[in-house]
């Protein structure tokens, strides 16, 4: 898994597949305790562990496992993904946020959630107009209340931001000189006024 650093953890995992899953299932489920104790730091912890069980490499992925396999670890995988990406929009860290719903998405382009945590994350860093990307395509797949109250919140402020654009860059973009000549030309490119000759435009 690219989008997660795991040289953090010294564990060991084991060779048996379904050991893994099932070791993933328990670090998911302490994980979802701390989280309901509003405990982020360990949540974050616990879901990452769970995320390193089932953390198969490129060849064991495609070659090794069956798709029943697969099916079994993304029913995993992706609860955790979502989670901790909850988690740590709680602890502010939006980028890694982002990235866990996009792994969701690249697996689940449909999913609802992911798309609806990846909206908050990037509202977080003021991100609106991709934000209201990602809102709307939550709202297309679920018609949930925080959906609806979330696109609506990041619309506010997408219209507060380009209000202030529009009153600071007022009058601003295009100037409108008076009398503009040649030597008032000169005076802006030469402005400590130095006497100095034109070159003729062609020879």
């Amino acid at each position: 898994m690219d989008f997660e650093n795991f040289s953090d953890i010294e564990e060991k995992r084991s060779d048996v597949f379904e050991v893994r899953v099932e070791a993933a299932k328990e670090f998911k489920e302490k994980g979802n305790k701390f989280f309901k104790d509003n405990d982020f730091f360990n949540a974050e912890y616990f879901y990452h562990v769970g995320l390193y069980h089932i953390d198969f490499d490129h060849l064991q992925w495609n070659f090794e496992l069956l798709d029943k396999h697969r099916e079994e670890v993304l029913s995993v995988k992706t609860p955790i993904c979502l989670n901790l990406a909850a988690v740590r929009i709680k602890l502010k860290n939006y980028p890694k946020a982002i990235c866990l719903c996009d792994e969701v998405l690249k697996d689940d382009k449909n999913n609802a959630k992911a798309f609806y945590r990846k909206a908050q994350a990037q509202k977080c860093l003021k991100n609106y107009d991709d934000a209201l990307v990602s809102i709307n395509k939550a709202e297309s797949l679920a018609k949930a209340k925080e959906v609806i109250e979330l696109r609506n919140e990041i619309k506010q402020l997408l219209r507060a931001e380009n209000q202030k654009f529009k009153k600071m860059w007022k009058g601003k973009l295009i100037p409108k000189p008076k009398n503009f000549t040649l030597m008032k030309f000169l005076s802006y490119i030469n402005p400590l006024n130095l006497h100095f000759r034109l070159f003729p435009l062609v020879i």
